[in-house]
């Protein structure tokens, strides 16, 4: 049979067409998984949040396991943050009802804060073990009402004036209780109320609370310019905090507690050593989020020239502690989900590399069958390590709820 030139071409031409709409759906499948992988409500995401409802929450009580199965003021906002970000009105709602109902100090105190600690007392009954407030809890727990009144509003008009009003008064007793005047004029954050002058002069300082990034925003939706205050002038006891505590000179990294007098000025928390573990880390969430909602630059300055190359220097020995000194030597050598999810998320878009890596070592602690991570009864871990798997997924969506954009903080 004699070669047919046309025939030779339709065969190819069908052939090529074949071969690019294998490739198209090859590409296809790849962008599905990549986008199902950071969506909100992705198979991934989903599970670690039923997961978590399923194992720490139970009729909107945050427990753990670890502790007696105890529940902290921080739990309660964690979760309501999450809720918001998942669209989850029902758990929120839940979780809200239950920590007006049994952790505020209103009664008692005639205050809108947070008592910090539920539990079994010793008759066994539960109740609140500990009155105090927690300011970081107190923080989250204001942003998340202020957040859902906007975001729900039309869904559920009837809840919307709760949720603000609530939140506005709870950072009115923030700024009321949990701060304190520096001489300089500056407003600090204490970490809890202070009912009285400290004796020694000095005052016990958790730099992980510090959040410029809810000051704007309180700002925002209350037009007290205390909160810009505060924000500016955290930044500037950030920077010696993060450099030097007295005559201790640091790498970058905070720690979990330190100590300040009224001059403004730093030192080593005489009690607690210098470790940067289980609280410090937290505060990068907090300086990220100032950098997502208003594009803070002095935010990114301190993510890109403080905690970025301290974690790249970190992974060229291969992996990322959780408890380090303050001088950057390590404490206990461990990793853990919690800051690595953490960090990935905080250098999303700033340090891609160094993210992408960090999710690369987070994925040998993630549960693939239900979302969990490391061991599925922590509640801590598994409060921070998701964002990581977050990240991508139209951001933590502080900044794109309501109109912020439209407001200047």
């Amino acid at each position: 049979m004699k070669d047919n030139p046309f025939l030779h071409t339709v065969m190819f031409a069908l052939v090529a067409v074949a071969i690019i709409l294998l490739a198209v759906k090859a590409f296809q499948r790849e962008v599905e998984i990549d986008l199902g992988e950071n969506s909100p409500a992705d198979s991934l995401t989903g599970k670690s949040w039923a997961g978590y409802r399923r194992e720490f929450i139970v009729n909107g009580r945050v427990i753990r396991p670890r502790n007696d199965n105890d529940t902290v003021s921080e739990g309660q906002a964690y979760a309501m943050l999450r809720a918001l970000w998942l669209d989850d009105s029902e758990t929120f709602e839940s979780c809200y009802r239950w920590t007006e109902k049994n952790l505020s100090r209103k009664a008692k105190f005639a205050d809108n804060l947070l008592a910090w600690h539920y539990g079994n007392g010793a008759n066994g009954k539960a109740g609140i073990l500990d009155w105090n407030a927690a300011s970081d809890a107190d923080l989250d727990y204001a942003l998340a009402l202020f957040l859902a009144a906007e975001k729900w509003c039309g869904q559920t008009p009837d809840r919307c004036a709760d949720y603000a009003d609530k939140a506005r008064a709870v950072a009115a007793d923030i700024l009321a209780l949990e701060t304190l005047e520096l001489q300089n004029g500056e407003l600090l954050l204490l970490p809890w109320p202070e009912e009285k002058p400290s004796a020694t002069g000095r005052y016990e300082i958790n730099p992980s609370y510090f959040s410029p990034g809810h000051y704007a925003l309180f700002h925002a939706r209350t037009g007290d310019s205390r909160w810009l205050a505060l924000a500016g002038a955290t930044y500037r006891q950030l920077d010696e905090i993060l450099s030097r505590l007295d005559n201790v000179t640091g790498v970058g990294i905070p720690p979990d507690w330190c100590e300040a007098d009224l001059a403004g000025k730093f030192y080593p928390a005489e009690a607690r050593g210098l470790s940067s573990g289980w609280d410090a880390f937290r505060l990068w969430w907090r300086v990220r989020l100032d950098y997502d909602l208003r594009g803070s630059a002095e935010a990114k300055r301190l993510l890109t020239s403080r905690l970025a190359p301290f974690l790249s220097a970190r992974l060229l020995g291969g992996e990322v502690q959780l408890e380090y000194n303050y001088d950057g030597s390590v404490a206990k050598a461990y990793e853990s989900p919690a800051p690595l999810g953490l960090y990935a998320w905080c250098l999303d878009g700033l340090e891609p590399g160094l993210a992408t890596r960090l999710r690369s070592r987070l994925r040998e602690f993630r549960h693939e069958e239900d979302g969990g991570y490391g061991e599925s009864d922590d509640y801590y871990v598994n409060s921070w390590a998701w964002f990581g798997d977050a990240v991508g997924a139209q951001r933590f969506p502080f900044a794109k709820i309501g109109s912020s954009e439209e407001r200047e903080y």
